[in-house]
């Protein structure tokens, strides 16, 4: 399903499999996977089950792209409609665009 929102110069382009690498790419960099509570080496292989997984009506994972640049991925997943709960969660690749909210960790915001 694409699924996109935009608001000042930011888009959220819902996950495609298209972009797994992408992201397999930056969660296996240790500026971003030390923050993550799975730390080991993720191969495609282990990416493409994981999306197999994760991609439907109770997880949105989605790129974040400011101003035509992908920067980074934000997600909220295992949705419970009943309950209205979710795990959100977030996390800024490109540096350059790291601490301009004013984030206290260098890859969090």
């Amino acid at each position: 399903m694409k699924m996109s929102f935009e608001k000042y110069g930011v888009t959220l382009k819902r996950l495609t499999v298209d972009k797994i690498e992408l992201v397999r790419n930056w969660r296996n960099d240790p500026k971003i996977s030390q923050y993550m509570e799975f730390r080991d080496y993720i191969t495609p292989e282990m990416q493409k089950k994981w999306f197999a997984k994760v991609d439907n009506e109770n997880n949105y994972y989605f790129i974040i792209d400011y101003k035509g640049s992908e920067i980074g991925l934000t997600n909220v997943k295992d949705i419970n409609y009943t309950e209205k709960t979710g795990e959100g969660g977030i996390f800024i690749y490109d540096d350059a665009f790291l601490k301009l909210g004013g984030a206290k960790n260098d890859n969090m915001v």
